[in-house]
């Protein structure tokens, strides 16, 4: 039963009456429902209210009151074409200091046959945005468009990426590449902010100039050249997605990531909200106190002792999915990167130039293998060999990277400092020796320092140093 759960801050100023009001609004709005078709009232100001068509169609309202805080909630449920169950919960817990929003949405097959998918987050979410219920995540406002970062917000940025900003959901970050440019349209960025409205804040590199200062502040953890990374307080970055390597194009660019920032918020426990399952407890509580004090009558009792059983079930049934998707994440954990090896594998070996390097270098060297055929090698290790080649695509980012060190080195007058600032974004150490300027390559195997000339006679000097740079990396052979 694919499910689909988030949780915004809210302000605490929400009522109980503008919550279920917005829940009927919903409700009518939805073409396919019928609920009210018969001018049926729900009786709202009920702990517990209910009504159904016949055609299984479905819509709870519940409350609890506990002092001066609160929680009630909206379970709407509903049946298509194909067979399909459609269940939507949303609750609202609410404190004089704080309040959060929760909703989970389900599909389940009501016969053996029907087709199951994974649902999207109610629409109530975007209508709560627009009526501005949120509170601020963070640095952040929990937005139905992109954030676009803006040059003083250095700070807020590196907090996310080192793990230290204060919010609750993901944090997407979109850095440019090298033209100033990104790797998604606007008209896509703003399909990605309204998808993932109150699952994730999608926000904007404001400039090159801007990625410079955040390598720094950042410890050079910062995502650049049109790397998408996903940050997740406490841990900082926890993911990074870009052109070239599985995904082919921007659409299938913005899937993965969608999908990436839903299974990170679905996957964990309420951080404030609450979810319907303890809802439905705490409501069984309060209607078992009435009864015992002779002022409800056993029927309805009975009949949400029954509703709170079948909940039960219903949380056994997610607890079990969790464990075995969990069992499968371990197992493909390595085999989910967006290169042949994982990130941690990544980590051990060293620091990549730019995004995909090593899955570049992997490829050309099998490719090199597989098309010179060494007689010391066996036949096994050559077609081995052959199979990796083509199962890894070129990242681009070599093509990238020798483009820029070339258009750096055109100009004489600027080549150095041009040359210096790429040098020092990749890991290169400056200093001074002799009056030119040096580059010593720092946790980078396999390089040698760059020695800039600053002689403006020699014309040739700027596109001399670029030559040697791209020679001196390996990268050209890797510019596919």
């Amino acid at each position: 039963m694919p499910y689909l759960a988030t949780e915004i801050p809210v302000k605490s100023t929400i009522d109980k009456s503008t919550f279920f009001a917005q829940g009927v609004a919903w409700i009518k709005g939805m073409k396919e429902s019928k609920l009210f078709d018969l001018g049926q009232v729900i009786p709202i100001d009920k702990n517990f209210a209910s009504i159904i068509t016949d055609e299984n169609e479905s819509l709870t309202f519940k409350t609890i009151e506990f002092q001066k805080s609160f929680s009630c909630g909206i379970r709407h449920e509903i049946y298509d074409s194909e067979d399909r169950l459609w269940r939507s919960e949303i609750v609202l817990t609410s404190t004089p200091s704080r309040a959060a929003l929760r909703t989970r949405t389900q599909c389940i097959a009501g016969t053996a046959l029907a087709k199951i998918q994974t649902p999207q987050k109610p629409f109530f979410v975007k209508m709560a945005i627009e009526d501005g219920w949120p509170e601020r995540d963070g640095d952040y406002n929990i937005s139905l468009e992109p954030i676009y970062i803006k040059d003083d917000n250095l700070d807020s940025v590196a907090n996310s990426i080192l793990g230290n900003a204060r919010t609750s959901l993901p944090v997407i970050y979109i850095s440019r590449i090298i033209d100033e440019s990104l790797p998604l349209n606007p008209g896509e960025l703003s399909r990605l902010a309204l998808r993932l409205s109150g699952i994730a804040h999608v926000t904007i590199e404001p400039s090159r100039r801007f990625s410079t200062r955040l390598q720094h502040a950042a410890n050079r953890k910062n995502p650049y050249n049109g790397t998408i990374a996903v940050s997740l307080s406490p841990y900082g970055v926890i993911k990074k997605f870009y052109l070239g390597g599985l995904y082919k194009n921007s659409e299938e660019l913005i899937h993965a990531v969608s999908d990436y920032c839903k299974n990170i918020v679905t996957n964990r426990l309420p951080i404030f909200g609450t979810d319907w399952e303890a809802l439905a407890e705490h409501t069984s509580d309060a209607l078992r106190n009435e009864l015992s004090n002779g002022s409800l009558e056993m029927a309805e009792w009975f009949k949400e002792q029954e509703e709170t059983l079948k909940e039960k079930d219903f949380e056994i049934a997610i607890l079990k999915e969790k464990l075995d998707k969990l069992q499968s994440s371990l197992i493909q954990k390595d085999l989910k990167s967006d290169t042949i090896y994982s990130e941690n594998f990544q980590s051990t070996i060293g620091k990549e130039i730019y995004q995909g390097e090593f899955s570049d270098r992997l490829k050309y060297i099998c490719e090199y293998v597989s098309g010179t055929s060494p007689e010391d090698l066996d036949v096994r290790s050559i077609k081995f060999c052959e199979e990796v080649a083509s199962k890894i695509r070129w990242s681009g980012g070599a093509s990238k990277l020798v483009t820029r060190v070339n258009q750096a080195g055109r100009d004489n007058t600027t080549a150095s400092d041009r040359l210096g600032a790429i040098l020092s974004e990749i890991g290169y150490e400056y200093r001074l020796d002799g009056g030119h300027p040096v580059y010593t390559p720092k946790n980078l195997f396999g390089l040698e320092a760059q020695t800039l000339s600053t002689s403006s006679s020699d014309k040739r000097a700027g596109k001399n140093s670029a030559s040697r740079i791209v020679t001196s990396m390996g990268i050209k052979p890797l510019a596919k």
